[in-house]
């Protein structure tokens, strides 16, 4: 195999295509095309819609019994996240896109157990392939983002962080107008435009205490590309991953 390929399901259980008698034996994985609107013949904006992928499988295992397996896990794994409505992830090459997989056609598979082809059909409400990646500190008061375009962020802050909770990074605030306890966690996703707290493992919506007294508010405004300034409100702790988001899976 020249990319690694996986299927992990929302609860991550996972397969991979790439070994252990399954095998891609193709895809459509790296394509992909923007839906575009005009006006006056001039293109205006451009967008995505629901994306649909293929993937051709081939199972090929030593024994009948190791067959037999491969062919129940492909329904059972990805069965889960349709009856949960929970989508799981194609995993290529480290870029993961959100996804159910919603068909499954079978081909060349009565002359053996032990063999199978295996064509699936993908469906996703996501625009973009994703790979989560740490940002670099070059000190408490300096953090580079080193993707090449501003990026969307998962932030964590962990209490005691007293009201506001607010982190300041490249001179926009982030955080809320509300105190985090100690042993309490704030978190703020810009992906998923997500604000709220864990507290005893449970989350609690604050999406309504977001600071936005000023124009330097704005929780979801993505992190600039390059170095960036850090303060902090108080001495708590925190991390961030940032979101490489790309059309296509990087290829490696």
């Amino acid at each position: 195999m020249l990319e690694t390929v996986k299927y992990q399901n929302h609860l991550g259980e996972e397969i991979n295509f790439s070994e252990n008698g399954i095998y891609v034996k193709s895809s459509d994985l790296h394509d992909y095309a923007w839906d575009y609107a005009e006006r006056g013949g001039k293109i205006t904006s451009f967008k995505r819609g629901i994306i649909n992928k293929k993937i051709t499988l081939y199972i090929k295992c030593d024994n009948e019994g190791a067959g037999i397996q491969k062919r129940n896990y492909l329904m059972e794994y990805c069965e889960k996240d349709i009856l949960a409505r929970q989508p799981g992830k194609i995993i290529v090459n480290g870029y993961y896109l959100k996804c159910y997989v919603i068909a499954s056609a079978k081909s060349e598979y009565l002359n053996s157990k032990k063999e199978m082809t295996v064509s699936l059909e993908l469906i996703s409400d996501e625009s973009f392939w994703i790979r989560e990646k740490a940002p670099e500190y070059n000190s408490a008061y300096q953090m580079t983002n080193p993707l090449t375009q501003a990026a969307n962020f998962h932030l964590e802050i962990n209490g005691l962080a007293t009201s506001p909770a607010m982190i300041t990074i490249g001179g926009t605030n982030y955080g809320i107008s509300d105190t985090v306890a100690a042993g309490e966690t704030l978190v703020i996703d810009s992906l998923t435009k997500e604000v709220y707290k864990l507290v005893g493992g449970e989350k609690v919506n604050v999406f309504s205490k977001r600071l936005r007294t000023n124009s330097n508010d704005y929780v979801f405004r993505k992190i600039p590309a390059g170095s960036n300034s850090v303060r902090r409100s108080s001495n708590f702790t925190w991390s961030m991953i940032l979101y490489d988001e790309r059309s296509e899976p990087k290829w490696t």
